[in-house]
């Protein structure tokens, strides 16, 4: 996802990647916990945000992709499928799934239930 950023006019890249299919949903990240205040749109639909706010996201993006493929390299050897409850891959990826706080916190919270696994 390119972005614009204000002050200077720049265009970096926000980059998050699923793992499972490999698309870029930096943008739908974004777009889900933005508010008009901290962003807008130019005539060719790329995000304009200022300097500290792109840099939040950008912290965000890189520790949330660092904490998804930790995890992804983790459980790619553990055996079951979501498919079959009561398995170790069924009950990490339901914990997956099912973790909620805030935004900024979902790097730790996949970083403890990688910790919780790999300690027990």
């Amino acid at each position: 996802m390119d972005i614009i950023i204000k002050e200077t006019g720049e265009v970096e890249e926000l980059r998050i990647i699923d793992r499972k299919n490999g698309v870029n949903w930096a943008g739908d990240l974004v777009g889900n916990h933005t508010i008009d205040a901290d962003c807008e749109e130019d005539e060719d639909g790329i995000m304009i945000m200022d300097l500290r706010t792109h840099q939040w996201w950008d912290n965000l993006t890189t520790t949330l992709q660092a904490a998804e493929d930790r995890f992804w390299e983790m459980i790619k050897d553990i055996p079951g499928s979501e498919c079959e409850p009561g398995t170790p891959y069924h009950e990490l990826m339901e914990q997956f799934n099912e973790r909620d706080g805030d935004l900024e916190d979902q790097p730790s919270l996949i970083h403890a239930i990688c910790d919780g696994y790999q300690n027990r």
